[in-house]
């Protein structure tokens, strides 16, 4: 049997352009005004060049910008008024409102083809792509493609959105309808008109006059669900009806684009494979709007291709970022909400300063007077939980690590009340509510019965060491100690993936001796307050000469168990609990147990009750206002030197919770990496 062998077809090429869409397309351009393309091969990916020709793209740009960017011969319309739901028009100046035809970019695309060296293939590039030392690749069927750089627009593929993320789309069918009584307002486009059914939905009309007898009339919605053709065409019928329009439909547009503030699934191999379109950015997830920037962006590109030098993209701004996923989560979880955010923008700022706000080129001042005119409890929720999302997202070390160094220089400049309040505002959130939900954990709780038999057994362990404070102070001091650095160890060692064992116990033991040691004239002072504790009488004769070895010990064996554990993270709370010992003990403490020890064990219960944070709060509330209550009525028995009673009756409430999250690690799958 003879084995046929067919040898490839190896291509040279300068450019390949994957996909032909606005993006591309308005590069192609660019780069042949430019004469970029002149003597060049090129290969485009696309299966379909016509399918530009049934879009039509809408802007808002300034005169200047149109020359600059060379758009007047491609412009079919343009409005110098706007109008939103039925209120009087407003000018934009110096914006103009613009309207292109994708027939009019089709055809120049045509035209310049016609005088390239192209090569078309029908199908959008899949294949094998290689990353060579000056070029890539690409494996086709029967050929190879070697190209020197690669301009991706092909469409984009979204991650799974992230908790504060959301995945909308921006769906619409529009009619062009041809007006028999030759009356339409040809100065003044409609961006948005809202008295139309909701359906549970934010949706508007928009409308485009292009002359006394044409206009499109489009029915656009923001949701999970795209608008079905039937349903839009029935409030297209309507709208049109009620407006008392004699009219009949000559074309037909419908679309859906993406709204999403979840991360694109970019492939980028180097400097050389450009992403474009929306896989480079363009897209403003909060309105759909996108041909302005991609046009910005091929300008950009091919004057950067004329001067040689790498084309490097200046990112959006962060808080622009966040605005547009407030209003996209706003729009996932209360639609209906839509209609009542708009209609406050429209009617109370400028059709101007709105447009510039959604260019991204207003300042925080603007901003916040936008912010103001619109319903703020929808804003401060959605805000509120997007930064409590992204701060539950960061490390602990590194948050603690960060709000360390703000401490710092708070208590340098003399705010520490600043200091005390950041504190309390965490101890009471998290810090106290993070212990009060163990009656969760027991999954033994099926009625009221067990439910009352758990807190006999809870306040029965916290009556123990409540004894051994009594009769064996320097025990009951020793103990508590130890478990409190095992349940620190523990808790730390599981949300860094590390194997729970005797380097658990020592480097709580360890932490617990850098906030103590390092902080042992107010150490102490406390211990001093404990009544019937002989212990402090070995401590306080301690010389400074040998506190000071006691703390290069401590450092020594922190630096072992971060060579030990290879972690990072460890690192980074020896480091910030270093810094710390500049504060006062209990500041020191209180960062150390609020932002890492409650908050790692926060993330751990609402991963194991599979419940909100919002929800084990409440649940928490009931025990942390009898915690807080017992705590504050013992401290005032013992007015006169309160912080003994308080630190015992603190590690009293301490056990039973510590014990209780033992059980909870023990019982659940720990991620252990290494």
């Amino acid at each position: 049997m003879v084995k046929s062998l067919i040898r490839k077809k190896i291509r040279s090429i300068d450019f390949v352009f994957a996909g032909l869409g606005a993006a591309n397309s308005m590069l192609l351009l660019k780069m042949y005004e430019n004469n970029l393309l002149t003597n060049k091969k090129i290969v485009i990916f696309e299966p379909n060049l016509k399918k530009i020709i049934h879009k039509t793209f809408c802007f808002w740009a300034t005169s200047e910008e149109i020359s600059i960017l060379t758009l007047n011969e491609l412009i079919s319309n343009k409005w110098a008024f706007v109008s939103f739901n039925d209120n009087n028009s407003q000018p934009i100046s110096p914006f103009n409102y613009y309207h292109i035809n994708g027939s009019a970019i089709y055809n120049k695309i045509t035209t310049c083809l016609n005088e390239l060296d192209v090569i078309i293939y029908d199908e959008l590039v899949d294949s094998m792509i290689i990353s060579k030392q000056n070029y890539f690749e690409i494996t086709l069927q029967h050929e190879t493609i070697l190209v020197k750089k690669i301009f991706d627009s092909r469409p984009p593929s979204f991650l799974i959105p992230k908790t504060n993320q959301s995945y909308l789309v921006q769906s619409f069918v529009g009619w062009k309808i041809k007006n028999l009584n030759n009356d339409f307002d040809v100065s003044s486009a409609r961006l948005m008109d809202f008295n139309v059914p909701q359906n549970g939905f934010c949706q508007f009309i928009y409308i485009l006059p292009f002359s006394e007898s044409e206009a499109l009339f489009e029915i656009t919605r923001f949701g999970k669900e795209k608008i079905q053709k039937q349903e839009a065409e029935q409030i297209l019928k309507d709208y049109i009806r009620k407006h008392n329009y004699d009219y009949e439909v000559i074309d037909l547009e419908e679309g859906c684009i993406p709204m999403t503030s979840s991360n694109i699934a970019i492939k980028k191999l180097e400097e050389n494979w450009i992403n474009t379109g929306i896989n480079g950015g363009m897209l403003k997830a909060s309105t759909g709007y996108a041909f302005h920037t991609m046009v910005l962006d091929a300008f950009h590109l091919s004057n950067s291709m004329i001067k040689d030098i790498p084309y490097t993209r200046i990112s959006r701004s962060g808080r622009f970022k966040f605005y547009d996923r407030l209003l996209l989560k706003i729009l996932e979880e209360k639609p209906y909400k839509g209609k009542e955010i708009f209609q406050s923008l429209f009617n109370n700022v400028t059709i101007k300063d709105i447009l510039e706000f959604l260019n991204e080129q207003s300042n925080i001042s603007k901003e916040i007077l936008i912010f103001s005119k619109l319903p703020i409890y929808l804003f401060l929720k959605a805000a509120f939980n997007d930064i409590l999302f992204t701060l539950s997202n960061i490390s602990k070390s590194l948050l603690t690590f960060l709000l360390s160094l703000i401490a710092i220089i708070l208590y340098i400049h003399g705010f520490q009340n600043i200091i005390w309040v950041i504190l309390v505002i965490g101890f009471i959130t998290v810090g106290l509510s993070h212990g009060a939900v163990d009656h969760l954990i027991d999954k033994n709780l099926r009625n009221k019965y067990d439910f009352f038999k758990f807190i006999i057994q809870y306040l029965f362990k916290s009556l123990l060491l409540g004894i051994v404070w009594i009769i064996k102070p320097d025990i009951a001091l020793i103990c508590f100690l130890l478990f409190s650095s095992w349940h620190f160890g523990q808790t730390d060692f599981y949300e860094w993936k590390l194997r729970q064992n005797v380097y658990t116990l020592f480097w709580g033991i360890t932490l617990l001796c850098i906030i103590l040691i390092f902080n042992f004239t107010e150490t102490i002072s406390i211990l001093k307050h404990i009544p019937r504790l002989s212990l402090i009488n070995k401590l306080e004769f301690l010389s400074q000469i040998q506190v000071h070895d006691l703390q290069f010990f401590v450092l020594f064996v922190a630096m072992t168990l971060i060579i030990i554990t290879k972690s990072w993270k460890m690192l980074f709370t020896t480091l910030y609990l270093l810094l710390l010992s500049r504060l006062p003990l209990l500041l020191s403490f209180g960062f150390y147990f609020t932002f890492q020890h409650s908050l790692h064990g926060w993330k751990h219960l609402k991963s194991t009750l599979k419940m909100s944070s919002y929800e084990i709060w409440i649940k928490s509330l009931p025990f942390s206002i009898a915690g807080a209550l017992l705590l504050a009525a013992f401290m005032y028995e013992f007015k006169n030197d309160p912080w003994g009673i308080f630190f015992i009756l603190l590690s009293c409430m301490s056990l039973p919770h510590i014990l209780s999250m033992d059980q909870l690690y023990k019982r659940i799958k720990m991620p252990f990496t290494k």
